[in-house]
């Protein structure tokens, strides 16, 4: 059986995270590995983007690198800041329900892949604390619970305050996708 989740993260690439004080930066970095420990043990398929061309560079190596360790990870390139846009994406999530997207530009790339996810019919899942903007934290952002970014992630997203929240919701999807078929999907 084909898990029903898939996760994607947006641009958790060093130049963009440079650009975040140092302790939400590693905290946002920390919140990231918790959330690969869960889809390795969960057996979800990942999905990186980095935005390309140009000095961006890889997404940060604690990042990719417990990623790699998945067989069901792919890092896509992409060009604008939509991670649907003139990529593989849609193929690689097609038979998902549910996506899981998070990373840095919130108000920007992970706004529009969100946007993008959810006029395709994803149920999109956002947990606050494992996303960021520009050069402050989620919360530290001006104007955040005016931004239309805000607003969408909350009307249209399963919007969660704290990714244990999340957390708790992929355990549960997991325990049932083993329980209800013995095969494996990769």
């Amino acid at each position: 059986m084909m898990p029903s989740y898939g996760i994607v993260i947006v641009d958790m690439q060093d130049s963009f995270l440079s650009k975040l004080p140092q302790r939400p930066r590693e905290s946002l970095i920390r919140n990231h590995l918790e959330l690969l420990d869960l889809c390795l043990q969960g057996r979800y398929p990942i999905f990186t983007l980095e935005l390309s061309p140009g000095s961006y560079g890889e997404t940060t190596f604690s990042i990719k690198d417990k990623a790699n360790t998945s067989p069901l990870y792919s890092c896509i390139k992409k060009r604008y800041n939509d991670g649907f846009e003139c990529t593989e994406l849609s193929e690689h999530v097609q038979g998902l329900e549910h996506l899981v997207i998070t990373g840095v530009n919130a108000r920007a790339c992970v706004f529009e892949t969100t946007t993008s996810a959810a006029n395709a019919r994803f149920s999109v899942h956002i947990a606050d604390d494992l996303i960021a903007d520009g050069n402050k934290p989620r919360w530290k952002w001006d104007g955040w619970r005016r931004s239309e970014a805000y607003h969408f992630y909350r009307s249209e997203c399963h919007w969660y305050a704290k990714r244990t929240s999340l957390f708790e919701v992929l355990r549960t999807s997991s325990a049932q996708n083993t329980s209800n078929s013995p095969e494996t999907f990769i």
